[in-house]
């Protein structure tokens, strides 16, 4: 009898993180490293809507027409991985708003975490705080620092804004530059999402701490009161 209410408290737990994890889409804080593709797309709940090898050339305006929801997020991996090196996302205005060319983190939106940045030279983002050196595709990557960025428009057309993205340049994970158009064959990658299927009950895990603790208080007294 005992065996029988402990296997239906475990089904019960097992129940209510099940709820949780599939409660509805997860925005993720702050820039991401090495997450599983199956983790951002299955149980996060995005939808890839570009992937593009990063030694080529890709208009903008074609890449984003598939990304249809007001979130978007920037992903980066090696080219038949089932891992993104690094990611980050925000509402698909802040991600694509134009910035100036200012050799600073002052030239950047901030949201969710994340410090970005989109014109005429370079798209990407990186720690907020951190110096960007945004006349050309990101170059300034110290220890420490996370950041992905890509180059826009061939030959800087000059126009202020993106038209093309794509032939590098790179990305940090913290431990330094890694140039993704030498270091083998990366993607850049863009998933999108809506805003209206956010979640609201993912609780912290103190939150499922204390409800697990309250279910083991919960079993503890009846198994006392049937001794």
């Amino acid at each position: 009898m005992k065996n029988k209410f402990l296997q239906g408290l475990v089904a019960s737990f097992a129940l209510t993180v099940s709820g949780i994890a599939n409660a509805g889409l997860i925005i993720p804080e702050g820039i991401q490293t090495s997450i599983n593709e199956s983790t951002v797309k299955n149980t996060w709940g995005w939808t890839e809507c570009f992937s593009g090898n990063s030694r080529s050339w890709h208009m903008a305006s074609s890449a984003l027409s598939s990304c249809d929801g007001d979130l978007l997020m920037m992903a980066t991996r090696l080219t038949g991985s089932d891992t993104f090196s690094i990611l980050a996302a925000a509402s698909f205005d802040i991600v694509t708003m134009n910035t100036s060319l200012l050799q600073n983190a002052a030239s950047t939106n901030i949201e969710n975490g994340v410090s970005w940045y989109s014109n005429a030279s370079s798209w990407g983002f990186a720690d907020i705080g951190t110096l960007i050196n945004q006349t050309s595709a990101d170059v300034n990557w110290t220890i420490g620092k996370k950041g992905l960025s890509w180059h826009t428009n061939p030959n800087n057309n000059g126009s202020g804004v993106m038209t093309h993205f794509g032939l590098g340049y790179g990305y940090s994970i913290g431990n330094g530059f890694i140039p993704s158009h030498i270091e083998g064959e990366y993607e850049s990658v863009l998933l999108t999402a809506s805003s209206t299927n956010v979640s609201t009950s993912i609780p912290e895990p103190s939150t499922l701490a204390i409800f697990l603790i309250s279910l083991m208080g919960f079993a503890y007294r009846n198994l006392i009161k049937k001794a």
